[in-house]
């Protein structure tokens, strides 16, 4: 079984469907609403639209994600309709800035509007996905989460010094405090390395039981496929990875984050 923290399966125009996902063994998926690099409301509201009328098969397992939270104040009425629909988990920036910090191309921490809406975040049961945010919007986020954080889809900086990865620093905080770390594949944040190369730099740092696959798959002009799956796993066989860190990787740490840690 496969679980992808961050699949972009919800735009009209994405590359793939969570049923043609779902045929390839993923059977635990973060189904993201992407606002869009300048929010619209039409554009949110056919994703949510696309969420509600996916069929669920046995066994499958989807999760409704935001990636980007302006909605909140633009449209206050349909956050809250996407709250109804079941929302997990949210990201509160992209990557400019808004009402509640910096995303990665910025230099602010977080508001303290977005200071009080992570608080409310949690206080509703939804994730806090600092993937996307600066490096100042995200050490005040972790300042004041008591929930366990989430980076749905990132790389590490070690290995590629793009600015939305994440430093050893970063990690080993996630890690101190049980977070989840969603590995993409999408090649601007690998650095000529494979994704599997980054999941083993995450389980040097101790975090074996707190990385796994965010894809990012839908939305990356066809970088990332449904063969990210497969090839990143085979390479953690021939690596040396036991069957028992090829399940925890590849499925369980993700289902295990968003049930409140049981194992």
């Amino acid at each position: 079984m496969i679980a992808d923290a961050h699949c972009d399966v919800l735009a009209p125009d994405s590359e793939f469907d969570a049923g043609s996902l779902e045929k390839r063994g993923v059977s635990l998926m973060g189904c993201a609403i992407f606002e869009g690099r300048t929010p619209a409301l039409g554009f949110i509201q056919t994703q949510l639209e696309i969420y509600k009328t996916l069929p669920l098969h046995e066994g499958k397992r989807r999760i409704l994600t935001l990636e980007g939270m302006s909605v909140v104040y633009r449209w206050p009425a349909l956050f809250e309709e996407i709250m109804e629909t079941g929302l997990r988990c949210a990201a509160p920036v992209w990557n400019g800035e808004n009402r509640f910090g910096g995303g990665a191309d910025c230099r602010i921490g977080l508001t303290d509007f977005g200071k009080r809406s992570v608080r409310e975040l949690e206080k509703r049961g939804v994730s806090v996905d600092l993937a996307h945010m600066c490096s100042e919007t995200f050490r005040d986020t972790m300042k004041i989460l008591r929930s366990r954080p989430l980076i749905s889809h990132t790389d590490c900086a070690r290995l590629c010094p793009h600015r939305r990865n994440l430093t050893d620093e970063q990690i080993r905080a996630i890690i101190a405090s049980d977070g989840f770390i969603g590995v993409t594949g999408y090649p601007p944040f690998l650095g000529g390395v494979s994704a599997a190369a980054h999941i083993r730099h995450i389980c040097e740092l101790g975090g074996e039981r707190n990385v796994g696959f965010g894809s990012d798959i839908g939305m990356t002009d066809g970088a990332v496929g449904p063969a990210f799956y497969e090839e990143a796993t085979a390479e953690l066989i021939g690596s040396g990875a036991t069957a028992e860190q090829i399940e925890r990787i590849g499925y369980e740490n993700f289902r295990r984050f968003l049930d409140d840690g049981t194992d």
